[in-house]
């Protein structure tokens, strides 16, 4: 017998432990007990001893040996020799050959840590010597932590062919897509040029189209690099195997159009009624609507009702922004939990859905221009409340060429700021409706020192309507947020104060409404003269 056949043993008696015990037996403490098996005291000394074990054979005295040893470290009940001899006989196999033979070198999948933890047990015992790297510590004793330069580590490229590397976990997210992208062509070098076992743990909204993600993520590095992955592509099984698939054509399942209920509209019925026109016929393009709020509840809510508005454009689909933020009856409303979920715009638009719920503030202003020219986007802006807060998530400070192509696929931006009126729900709100008039839309002229005040003047100066005044069945903002509107000249004190007569309201609101902006005006301009 010889070492690897002993850790053989030891793996065996672990899973004897966890078939028959209601204590399971740990990978160090398997490989102390199995170490009576050529009487010595533990696995220190066997890795001292290799003579000893070569001259030992799996027989009657070495199953008494390992009885007494069970029973004197671990206690009652333990397993009879007789067992012990029948079942791990069985099990004595050849070792595990890394290289040349054994599982191809490639790229191997896996959701879930357990599949990990055995892969790492079926290297350490069934190898010797062989080299193992992870990402990050992990329990076992043999793998080597690469630090802080992780995939990009130099070291990386002077380990032998056959290397297994442990990365993750990967958090396939909005907010982490592009760095996985960079991790995953890293990971394609080291599989097709040094001969790599690589597997990866995944974090993921949607395990059913891991792979295809993965698929997508470097198949998009490969372009830029002009050259397609060749290696294997698998996954990581519960028994901590290496398997690859036969084919690396991705399983399509066709996306299903998912109707919501009908429920309350979060979104004001004037602003239902200025956006319906709008969304009649449209069928790409971006739309973004921003709750001044820090509350994700009231956003989805409102993304729910353009969904309602929108069912002609086809299968819709939601995109978490980063994790913690994917579930949860807290945080997502009841009608919207119904859609499929997907890590990103990219893999959601792969998958063949026409309207994808994103966060703004989690998504590359690239990837919305490039999406809103195919599909519709429907984005939500937390802690928004006006156009202007939106502005700054979507678009650069300098506008470029994606920020043109971005502002060109615009159909609607909107927000919904509500006033505390002595108990009644009113609000205003801060819309903009892209003309689908060519002779009244705006267009703008690329001059250099274009900042954010230029384009929304130029941009939204004739088309954004600000005298929404509705009622809200959201919280109750103060009005101070009407006075930060009338400082910021979206509207003028002396328009708003004629609309909110026309909307009848409270005689005193008005009147307070008037000695709150008047005293504002007074102490901005005392600021001034002491400047």
């Amino acid at each position: 017998m010889d070492i690897q056949q002993l850790k053989l043993l030891a793996k065996s008696l672990r899973e004897l432990f966890e078939r028959n015990s209601a204590r399971p037996l740990g990978h160090e403490k398997s490989l102390n007990l199995i170490a009576a098996v050529p009487g010595l005291r533990n696995w220190s000394v066997v890795s001292k001893s290799p003579d000893k074990v070569l001259a030992c054979q799996f027989d009657e005295s070495a199953a008494n040996r390992l009885a007494r040893r069970i029973e004197m470290d671990i206690g009652p009940p333990a397993f009879s020799p007789e067992l012990l001899l029948k079942t791990l006989r069985a099990t004595t196999s050849p070792a595990l050959k890394v290289w040349p033979s054994g599982p191809a070198p490639g790229i191997y999948l896996t959701p879930s840590p357990d599949a990990i933890s055995a892969l790492l047990d079926n290297f350490d015992t069934g190898t010797e010597g062989s080299l193992i790297y992870t990402e990050q510590a992990t329990g076992h004793q043999r793998p080597l932590v690469i630090g802080e330069e992780g995939i990009w580590s130099e070291a990386l490229l002077k380990a032998p062919s056959g290397t297994l590397l442990v990365l993750g976990c990967f958090h396939l997210n909005q907010d982490e897509w592009s760095l996985h992208a960079g991790k995953l062509e890293r990971a394609r070098i080291l599989v097709e040029r040094h001969g790599y076992r690589i597997a990866i743990l995944l974090n993921t909204p949607s395990a059913r189209t891991m792979y295809d993600d993965v698929l997508l993520l470097l198949d998009h590095t490969s372009v830029v690099a002009n050259t397609l992955f060749t290696g294997v592509f698998g996954q990581v099984t519960e028994m901590g195997e290496l398997s690859a698939y036969s084919e690396r054509a991705r399983k399509e399942v066709a996306p299903q159009l998912v109707s919501l209920p009908p429920s309350e509209p979060a979104i004001p019925k004037a602003i239902i009624a200025a956006l319906a026109p709008a969304l009649q016929d449209c069928h790409k393009g971006l739309i973004v609507l921003g709750v001044p709020r820090i509350n994700r509840f009231d956003a989805l809510e409102v993304a729910a009702d353009i969904l309602r508005m929108t069912d002609h454009v086809g299968p819709a689909a939601r995109v978490p922004g980063r994790p913690g933020l994917v579930l949860g009856s807290d945080g997502v409303p009841e009608s919207i939990r119904r859609l499929p979920l997907f890590p990103s715009v990219e893999s959601a638009h792969a998958q063949g859905y026409k309207r994808i719920v994103f966060e703004t503030l989690f998504t590359a202003r690239q990837t919305i221009a490039k999406y809103s020219e195919d599909c519709l986007l429907i984005g939500y802006a937390i802690g928004a409340s006006f156009i202007d807060d939106i502005i700054v998530r979507i678009v650069s400070p300098t506008i470029d060429d994606t920020d043109m192509a971005l502002i060109e696929n615009v159909i609607a931006l909107g927000t919904i700021s509500n006033i505390d009126d002595f108990n009644r729900e009113l609000g205003i709100g801060d819309l903009f409706i892209k003309s689908r008039n060519p002779a009244t839309s705006v267009s703008i002229e690329m001059e250099d020192g274009f900042e954010y005040g230029d384009v929304l003047q130029e941009t939204l100066g004739t088309q954004r309507l600000c005298q929404l005044i509705f009622k809200s069945k959201l919280a109750l903002e103060s009005h101070v947020q009407l006075l930060h509107l009338i400082a910021s000249q979206v509207i003028t004190a002396e328009k708003w104060f004629a609309i909110a007569e026309a909307a009848d309201f409270p005689e005193n609101f008005l009147e307070r409404l008037k000695r709150q902006y008047d005293e504002a005006r007074s102490q901005e301009g005392r600021r001034k003269i002491s400047q």
